[in-house]
């Protein structure tokens, strides 16, 4: 009779404990859900007229790299956050190459920044990489660069 009411005493602890946990599940999956359901803006909120025009930035990259410049990951993030409070923003990424060289740096600089803006919230189908050639006698340093348009 003993171990009976052991054995009960054990059983209604544990379901104390799975309650109790169950509990706080359904308490923290409420909490989350309603602190992004107030962190998100209303549908009908039209964007401000900043952000509604069209921005064009720059890239500037070393000689011979496709390595993204410290100077650009800010740019960057500024480009995501400004692109996701548009509805159907889209930026278009020019690629620039000097003239007659090959294109294989350019598109490395190109998906170089495409992959950062998508690490930054952008979906890829909200981008489009361009390639484009600077004009004959255009410096090294000009074609060294890509070009990013928010429209």
């Amino acid at each position: 009779m003993a171990e009976a009411r052991e054995g009960r005493n054990k059983f209604a602890r544990r379901g104390g404990l799975v309650v109790t946990l169950l509990l706080a599940l359904v308490i923290g999956v409420l909490y989350v859900a309603w602190g992004r359901r107030a962190a998100v803006p209303p549908v009908d909120a039209a964007p401000s007229a900043e952000a509604a025009s069209t921005t064009q930035e720059r890239i500037d990259f070393a000689a011979g790299s496709a390595r993204l410049p410290a100077d650009a990951v800010e740019l960057l993030v500024r480009i995501a956050d400004a692109t996701r409070l548009v509805p159907g923003g889209r930026i278009e990424i020019v690629a620039w190459r000097p003239a007659g060289a090959d294109s294989l740096m350019a598109r490395e600089r190109a998906e170089a920044a495409r992959h950062a803006l998508e690490a930054n919230g952008v979906m890829p189908a909200r981008m489009r990489v361009v390639m484009a050639e600077a004009p004959a006698g255009t410096g090294a340093v000009e074609a060294e660069r890509v070009e990013l348009q928010v429209r």
